[in-house]
């Protein structure tokens, strides 16, 4: 069976899922997806893409403008390219110090007509990240997260061999 060939099949959008291959194909696919925004910065991993806008308190308003221009444009190029944008999924993360977020205007981020409303704090790639820049949040989570496993291998502790690890 070494020299059996299977009947093509048709693959239009796709890669198998667990493929060696998948995550490099993918990245070339959505590669010119980075360049589409005109007035912001982008970068991305895979399908986690960031745009990023830095501006003066003053400028808010154009920025909001500026923002929703770019973000209708992905819209465009992710229809286009037959690949699928979750508003639910789209935060909004206005990063700047106290006294500033607090005077600062009401955005209006729009994606399909459905508006972004602003985050406290956003999860990029296991990392907590506030709106100052204040590690609390992430360090709070990971604190949880390590006494969480330490309660579960406390519950299992009688069932390890003593032996093999001390």
């Amino acid at each position: 069976m070494e020299d059996a060939v299977s009947a093509p099949l048709p693959l239009n959008f796709r890669v198998p899922q667990g493929s060696i291959l998948g995550p490099v194909l993918f990245t070339v696919y959505v590669n010119d997806l980075l360049s589409v925004p005109k007035h912001c910065k982008s970068s991305g991993c895979l399908d986690n893409t960031k745009v990023f806008l830095s501006l003066p308190p003053r400028d808010i308003t154009d920025a909001s403008n500026e923002l929703n221009q770019d973000l209708l444009e992905i819209s465009r190029w992710c229809c286009e390219n037959s690949l699928l944008i979750k508003p639910d999924k789209t935060k909004l993360l206005v990063i700047g110090v106290p006294q500033l977020l607090r005077n600062l205007p009401r955005l209006s981020i729009t994606i399909f007509g459905k508006e972004i409303k602003p985050v406290s704090v956003a999860r990029d790639l296991g990392v907590y990240i506030d709106q100052t820049l204040n590690y609390n949040e992430h360090i709070s989570k990971l604190v949880s997260s390590c006494v969480q496993k330490l309660v579960q291998i406390n519950r299992i502790k009688h069932l390890l061999d003593q032996k093999l690890y001390f």
